[in-house]
């Protein structure tokens, strides 16, 4: 981390991982980065309400690793000693892509598999450990200020059970994610930004956690990850089972207008119903689950700030 420090403050919308990261970039930049979360999150807290995406499947792709372990030494090593697997791209992943079974072999790509409640739990520590950063908790951000001449200065927010107040700030980045109101706020103060564009995924995910055997076990299956791709309208049911920390399996089963099921009977039929076969597999042998999640609000918006005039 850089020990001059040529800004003053910085605000950061948003603690879950756009949030943490980008308030970890900023610490080498600002004397002081106040991180504005709505809601109550402490350095122990992985996923939350906030980030309705957390329960479901993530993986660290190669480029994103490197990132992330050069803004943060040792982490995935530490991800590794819990138990997340790093595995070759190619060789680690039984791949059914729409025209057939992708070939297994070896890439020297890297990749690793873990939860992300897991990831953003480890980063959350890392960054509220930084003497740079401050997270204001359970709070909700309600606009932006600006001086005379339209620049803007900082941002009122509102602690949980307390008045509103304002945030000076040098720089403000709204990293709040799908819930942002920036649009709504720049209307306020006169700035007009072009309609947004929507595409509807018309896709739900459910999900779920569950005991996998040790990797050394015979039971273990030769792959860290099992997949069949969506491809809507024409193969309109997918999942993928990821391997990660603490010797357990996450499964994200996903339907293209047709939700898979949240009861267990449901969630197997619907895993059995797929051409890859492996996931339905692993799910008939649990013997330990986690709370089945959902989500469905899935689809792409695209604000086009950059084409903001005034």
């Amino acid at each position: 981390m850089q020990t001059n420090r040529p800004w003053g403050k910085a605000v950061v919308i948003g603690g879950s991982y756009a949030g943490l990261v980008t308030a970890r970039v900023l610490a080498d930049f600002f004397a002081e980065v106040v991180l504005v979360e709505r809601d109550a999150v402490d350095e122990d807290t992985g996923a939350h309400q906030g980030a309705p995406q957390g329960y479901h499947a993530h993986a660290m792709l190669a480029k994103g690793g490197e990132i992330l372990e050069r803004l943060f030494p040792g982490l995935r090593e530490e991800l590794r000693e819990a138990g997340a697997p790093v595995f070759d791209y190619g060789q680690g992943i039984d791949f059914l892509l729409p025209t057939g079974l992708a070939p297994r072999a070896r890439t020297g790509v890297q990749i690793q598999t873990f939860t992300r409640d897991e990831l953003e739990r480890r980063l959350r520590r890392k960054v509220l450990a930084l003497s740079e950063v401050t997270l204001m908790s359970a709070t909700q951000c309600s606009g932006l200020t600006r001086d005379a001449s339209g620049r803007v200065t900082g941002v009122t927010c509102r602690p949980q059970g307390a008045e509103a107040i304002e945030l000076a700030a040098d720089l403000v980045v709204d990293a709040s994610g799908r819930s942002s109101s920036l649009e709504d706020w720049l209307g306020t103060v006169g700035v007009t930004v072009p309609p947004k564009r929507i595409v509807k995924a018309k896709v739900t995910y459910t999900s779920m956690n569950f005991d996998r055997p040790e990797e050394d076990h015979p039971n273990h299956p030769d792959f860290y990850i099992a997949y069949q791709m969506l491809f809507a309208p024409h193969v309109p049911r997918a999942g993928v089972l990821l391997a990660v920390e603490r010797n357990r399996w996450t499964c994200s089963l996903l339907g293209f207008q047709d939700p898979p099921p949240a009861d267990d009977t449901g969630y197997l039929r619907f895993a059995e119903s797929l051409d890859n076969p492996h996931l339905a597999q692993q799910i008939g042998r649990r013997t330990v689950q986690e709370p089945t999640h959902r989500y469905t609000n899935v689809e792409n918006q695209w604000r086009p700030y950059h084409a903001v005039r005034n």
